[in-house]
């Protein structure tokens, strides 16, 4: 019979970067899929989740990363790089960002400190990662939600991420909210 540890510590921690993760993903399906309503369903499941795991002082870097993926994507749109399908209503400006965009981008802040902890301590690794990686997220979620973006618009999110990640991993740094530094 093998001994299980249920309390171990470190199967906990797993389990909840794991949760972390799928939440995430969950919310970004949801947001893809179903827009605003969905967003406003989903998001605070999440947030909900997290709440229990936030770290000291995560609140700040949440709001920040939040902030400053938002003035990016608002960015994107009132250059016409990206174009939402049926964002564009009368009484809601094309270059203003949805609720579900905004709440993804806020979803995502909840992995920097949890399931992209062991990236984010590697700055170089992690912007090269955002580099290849949003914009593929970018262009399938453009695939699946009809939406559209220019070859230039992901060549924009590229650098855009790039620096985003970069910024946010300098900053996680220097708010210690790691104990070590990996080399990379």
């Amino acid at each position: 019979m093998i001994p299980q540890r249920p309390n171990n510590p470190m199967n906990r921690q797993r389990i909840h970067l794991l949760i972390n993760l799928a939440l995430f993903q969950l919310v970004w399906f949801a947001c893809i899929f179903g827009g605003n309503l969905a967003a406003v369903l989903m998001t605070p499941l999440l947030l909900g989740w997290h709440l229990r795991q936030l770290k000291p002082r995560e609140w700040p870097l949440l709001l920040l990363f939040t902030g400053g993926g938002a003035l990016l994507d608002s960015l994107l749109l009132a250059s016409g790089q990206l174009r939402l399908a049926g964002a564009s209503t009368d009484w809601w400006p094309h270059w203003l960002l949805p609720y579900w965009l905004l709440l993804l981008w806020l979803a995502f802040a909840t992995t920097l400190l949890h399931s992209l902890a062991w990236l984010m301590q590697r700055p170089l690794v992690a912007s090269l990662a955002a580099a290849v990686f949003a914009p593929l997220s970018y262009w399938s979620g453009a695939q699946l939600s009809g939406a559209s973006i220019s070859p230039a618009g992901l060549a924009i999110i590229a650098l855009q991420w790039t620096l985003l990640i970069a910024l946010t991993s300098r900053i996680i740094a220097r708010m210690s909210w790691f104990s070590h530094k990996p080399a990379l």
